[in-house]
C-alpha cells in the first residue's frame, strides 16, 4: 500500500460533499490563503471513490443537534476573525 496526503477544498455551502478514494483517513482542516481545505491520508492505489459529507459551522451558529450522534468532529481553525467547526457525517 502507498500513501499521500492530499488537500481538498471545502466549498462554502451548508453540507458540502468531497470524492476522495474509499477509505481516505481525513486528519486536518484549515484556512489557506482564504479558502478552506480538508487534508486527509490517501491509499494511491486506491481506485475506487466515495463522496464524504461534511457540515461546517462558525462558533454561535445554531444547528440541530440531533445530528451530532452522525457527526465526527475533525477540525477547529480560526479564519480571519471566524472560527469554524468542522464535523464530517458517519
Amino acid at each position: 500500500m502507498s500513501l499521500a496526503i492530499y488537500k481538498y477544498e471545502i466549498p462554502l455551502n451548508s453540507s458540502p460533499a468531497i470524492s476522495m478514494p474509499k477509505g481516505a483517513k481525513v486528519i486536518h482542516a484549515q484556512d489557506q490563503r482564504g479558502s478552506i481545505y480538508l487534508w486527509a491520508i490517501v491509499d494511491l492505489e486506491e481506485k475506487k471513490t466515495e463522496n464524504r459529507r461534511f457540515l461546517m459551522v462558525f462558533t454561535g451558529q445554531p444547528f440541530d443537534n440531533r445530528d451530532l450522534i452522525h457527526m465526527q468532529h475533525v477540525a477547529t481553525f480560526l479564519s480571519g476573525i471566524i472560527v469554524w467547526h468542522v464535523f464530517e457525517w458517519v
